[in-house]
């Protein structure tokens, strides 16, 4: 067993080796209680947020990158104040993936799983994103992804005879927004603009561009076509007349800042996030109407996700095991069978060894290359 991991690329590669013997538990604590135990440590308060944020995200090579790992999770359960909260959830993460087969998704996973499903039809050359809209007693209302919307309503499907998304026109229009406006600014500013060649120019923006890469310009993301996908998710639910209001958001990525404000506006109570997104302003636009990880009266709950992930939500609720048969959940005389372990993930072992081989040479390679550079 491993402690803790704090790079993607460990996660990729215990995956490529172990495949479904590998489980990734993400354990989720709120920001105000880990800033706490650091102060009960003895730590200064100005050294527990350097400590954080070194932690979530270190700009060195090989750094900590906690950020982009812990959203790889198979399974999300929270280090709860309530010692009986957090035995139940690990009882009950347990039992999933060694139970008898009677554990049903919580709402919250259910919602996830349709925001994750959504996700899947979105062919935005950046990344793909999902949401799902649920009521308070657990009905899907309306889900969205972020993909180019087309005329009479929705967005563009896979086969339709005029399908104008951005990989039909081999670029990203959010990339093109932004090399514009940086030209904007280096024909109003940069002296030398206006009498340098056009190969001169394409340098000067190269060069910019990789100056600007982590400002917030590079991070504008109102001049990209897609819809993103939770204002798909609202507008989908306005096309066919039904109401948002007290309802929850799941999305697989943190909501920008533009999509925060339909959030609200929209009468929606919580979202419900697995992606952070560190680019969003939301918090700090909408401070007056949504809070963080701690709920506010009169503000939108932001929360992280906790449960099983949507890539292990088909494995551990269905009754028809990964090989195609059947789970029985009685018996001939229609008892429930209560009494049989059923292993929901199983790991090829021999597989798993000429694996580990393959990774070994693979470091070996990796050294004597290093060593000869």
């Amino acid at each position: 067993m491993l402690r803790q991991l704090k790079r993607p690329e460990e996660v990729h590669l215990l995956r490529r080796t172990y495949g479904e013997g590998f489980v990734l538990l993400g354990v989720y604590c709120p920001r105000a209680e880990r800033e706490k135990n650091l102060r009960k440590q003895g730590v200064s308060a100005p050294d527990v947020a350097a400590l954080i944020e070194r932690d979530e995200h270190e700009e060195i090579l090989g750094g900590q990158a906690l950020r982009e790992t812990f959203h790889l999770a198979d399974l999300f359960v929270e280090a709860a104040q309530d010692p009986n909260r957090g035995d139940a959830e690990i009882a009950r993460t347990v039992d999933a993936l060694f139970g008898t087969g009677f554990r049903t998704p919580t709402k919250g996973e259910f919602g996830m799983f349709q925001a994750f499903g959504a996700s899947l039809r979105s062919a935005q050359l950046g990344r793909q994103v999902g949401a799902s809209i649920i009521s308070s007693a657990g009905e899907l209302i309306a889900v969205g992804a972020n993909e180019v919307p087309r005329a009479e309503g929705g967005q563009y499907w896979e086969g339709d005879a005029n399908d104008a998304r951005d990989h039909q026109f081999q670029r990203d229009s959010t990339n093109e927004a932004q090399e514009e406006i940086v030209r904007e600014i280096l024909e109003r500013t940069h002296a030398e603009w206006g009498k340098a060649s056009a190969l001169r120019r394409q340098e000067l923006l190269s060069e910019y561009l990789k100056k600007l890469r982590s400002s917030r310009v590079m991070s504008l993301t109102e001049f990209g076509r897609a819809v993103h996908a939770e204002a798909e998710a609202i507008v989908s639910a306005a096309r066919m007349g039904a109401s948002t209001k007290g309802a929850s958001l799941y999305c697989t990525t943190f909501p920008c800042h533009v999509c925060a404000k339909h959030i609200v506006a929209a009468g929606i109570t919580s979202v419900t996030y697995i992606e952070p997104y560190p680019k969003s302003r939301a918090l700090a636009l909408h401070s007056d109407s949504i809070s963080i990880e701690e709920p506010e009266p009169g503000r939108v709950l932001f929360r992280p996700f906790v449960g099983v992930a949507p890539r292990l939500f088909p494995r551990l609720f269905s009754m028809t095991a990964a090989d195609g048969t059947e789970i029985p959940r009685k018996d001939a005389s229609g008892k429930p069978i209560a009494d049989r372990a059923n292993l929901r993930l199983r790991m090829a072992y021999f597989s798993a060894l000429q694996n580990e081989e393959l990774v070994a040479q693979e470091l070996e390679d990796l050294t004597i290359n290093r060593r000869d550079a």
